[in-house]
């Protein structure tokens, strides 16, 4: 989504080669590092806050959160989302992401999801990082 957002057109095959280990999944250095073939403004922050994600949706950038998805109980994991809006008086983030438990665009209380707001960096789920967020400039797209 962040690629045909800025214009870029891959297959989700094409990504997925490029970026997808089977045992592990897409680690955040590599997303970085992948998108940074596209776009000269891409960059992170760990710990980061909503106040974090509403200062770059305001600049007009895509933010990309990671965090441990365990409302599908079934395989909790890793998992990427992007953010659609976040109102900051309701205290509302908008998520942009389909997947087997929600459909597409979804809603979920600031307060719900700061708990969830980490990822596991080792197999054995020992070694944590809090408040990933990636963000993009669409705007910055490299010609090809």
């Amino acid at each position: 989504m962040v690629l045909a957002v800025g214009g870029v057109k891959k297959s989700q095959a094409e990504i997925a080669k490029a970026v997808y280990k089977p045992w592990w999944g897409t680690n955040q250095q590599i997303m970085l590092a992948y998108l940074s073939k596209f776009f000269k403004v891409v960059n992170y922050k760990h710990s980061a806050t909503t106040t974090d994600i509403s200062k770059h949706l305001k600049k007009g950038h895509i933010v990309i959160l990671d965090w441990w998805d365990k409302l599908d109980e079934e395989s909790p994991e890793g998992h990427y989302s992007l953010v659609g809006d976040y109102d900051s008086k309701a205290k509302i983030l908008t998520l942009v992401d389909p997947s087997k438990t929600r459909k597409g665009l979804w809603h979920i209380a600031a307060k719900d999801f700061n708990p969830m707001w980490y990822d596991t960096l080792d197999t054995n789920n020992r070694t944590w990082i809090d408040g990933y967020m990636l963000w993009v400039d669409s705007t910055s797209k490299i010609s090809s």
